[in-house]
């Protein structure tokens, strides 16, 4: 099939050498029957076949070079020798062309490069105030001291959320993928948020899981801490959040839910929705980088909600992650 495309495209390259093929054809008998000469059929016949064999040969040297074109890789771009000037000027408007986006491809990769290191370093070293201040407040056992370890807890997810933001560029180098014990990393995470379900008068229920699954623990982690988070911030007081595995892993709220027209852009970088513009704080991005780590990881991450009903976000893991 494609090598029917391939010829009737050569065959629209050379229309105007067609054309003129069957203006010879009717030029020939009228020249023989004007001038009553014989044997015109022979030199129609001798016309055709010489037109038919430089019709072959210069079609297959056409489509070597279209799959010697195809064949190209951006990797290492290798040309074919050029068969006219104009096809030589081509050629090397094409290497110019590429040489750019060699030298643009790197210069991104080095700003890239720069900024996965600032994030990184500034990730790490904000720990240090961080851990400073947590300790300062340790000593108090006040209403406010835990308000401000509240929102200092949320400083620090808010840094590693950054930090997760540009490691996801590199993604393939910063997963190990490997058998993780489930039930160790939601208890892990739900410690973690502990003293915001605490605060905010919001009960946890975690039924019994299964002992492991195939992912990579730390961005595992990351993704139930993100809905985890969602699911407290967005459930009022005296609700309860439940985690559960029924042939997937479920994270269900009884909080507002959202709203059916927002549900199909919810892993939209950026998109906030109803709910988040009501709470003023809400990035957009959290939920997309849940969805973006779940891809990488071969994770079906599901958001199922209804509005004022709560919602449940399920994921459903590989039987196998490819390493690669």
């Amino acid at each position: 099939m494609r090598f029917m495309r391939d010829v009737l495209s050569y065959l629209k390259t050379r229309l105007p050498f067609l054309i003129f093929y069957l203006f010879l054809l009717l030029l020939v008998p009228v020249f023989f029957f004007l001038f009553e000469l014989q044997s015109g059929g022979y030199l129609l016949l001798l016309i055709s076949l010489a037109f038919l064999c430089a019709l072959i040969i210069d079609g297959a040297r056409y489509l070597r070079r279209l799959r010697e074109i195809r064949n190209l890789s951006l990797s290492e771009l290798k040309l074919p020798p050029p068969s006219s000037s104009l096809q030589r000027e081509l050629f090397l408007l094409i290497e110019s062309l590429y040489s750019e986006l060699i030298e643009l491809k790197n210069a991104l990769n080095q700003r890239n490069n720069a900024e996965l290191e600032y994030y990184t370093l500034w990730a790490h070293q904000i720990k240090t105030p961080i851990s400073a201040m947590r300790l300062l407040l340790q000593a108090q056992d006040d209403e406010q001291s835990l308000l401000l370890r509240q929102e200092l807890f949320k400083i620090e997810q808010y840094a590693d959320l950054a930090l997760r933001y540009v490691r996801l560029n590199d993604f393939s180098a910063d997963r190990i993928p490997q058998s993780c014990d489930l039930n160790a990393i939601v208890s892990a995470c739900a410690k973690k948020y502990a003293l915001l379900f605490v605060l905010k008068g919001v009960s946890l229920t975690i039924a019994p899981l299964p002992v492991e699954v195939m992912s990579d623990s730390i961005w595992l982690s990351f993704i139930i801490e993100q809905l985890l988070s969602n699911a407290v911030k967005y459930t009022s007081r005296g609700g309860g959040v439940n985690i559960s595995y029924d042939g997937a892993l479920i994270i269900a709220d009884n909080g507002v839910g959202i709203r059916k027209e927002d549900l199909p852009r919810i892993f939209e970088k950026g998109f906030t929705g109803y709910n988040g513009r009501l709470e003023g704080r809400a990035s957009g991005i959290g939920l997309y980088l849940c969805k973006r780590a779940a891809e990488g990881l071969s994770i079906d991450l599901r958001i199922e909600s209804e509005l004022h009903k709560g919602s449940r976000a399920i994921l459903r893991f590989p039987a196998k992650v490819d390493a690669e």
